[in-house]
């Protein structure tokens, strides 16, 4: 089976993202208002305005950016639930033809072995017919 390319630590989940905004609101409320234009402008804002105004664009900014990602993480779920069935489909389907095929394979098996069984049988007599003959004095030379 294929191994997964996924990089499982790289995936952060909403909660952990939650937990990042809350703590970026608590730090946002004690910065001045240089500090908050340096964000915005970090973050492609606009740095005009009250420390108040700065502090709710910058929030507003990472609520979309919070329901960006929430949503780019449920695509990735979807992405990932897409491949599981597909997986489930292929497995479905392989055990499928195996079950399907068995029964051919086994008559297969059943016939070779059955053909290795008989040529051991008719190696052994010819070899026990040519001593014979050997014996009998004739010559067997090129068969």
């Amino acid at each position: 089976m294929k191994s997964s390319n996924i990089d499982w630590d790289k995936l952060r989940t909403a909660k952990s993202m939650n937990a990042a905004a809350l703590g970026d609101f608590q730090a946002k409320k004690e910065m001045n208002v240089a500090q908050l234009k340096v964000l915005c402008k970090e973050r492609g804002l606009k740095t005009s305005g009250s420390k108040k105004d700065l502090q709710e664009r910058l929030n507003n900014y990472d609520v979309r950016m919070k329901k960006l990602a929430e949503e780019q993480q449920l695509h990735t779920l979807e992405n990932m639930k897409a491949r599981v069935n597909m997986q489930e489909d292929y497995v479905e389907a392989a055990v499928k033809e195996y079950d399907e095929m068995r029964p051919a394979w086994n008559a297969i098996v059943i016939r070779r072995d059955k053909s290795i069984e008989e040529l051991e049988e008719v190696t052994t007599a010819y070899k026990k017919f040519k001593e014979n003959l050997e014996m009998q004095g004739i010559d067997t030379t090129g068969f």
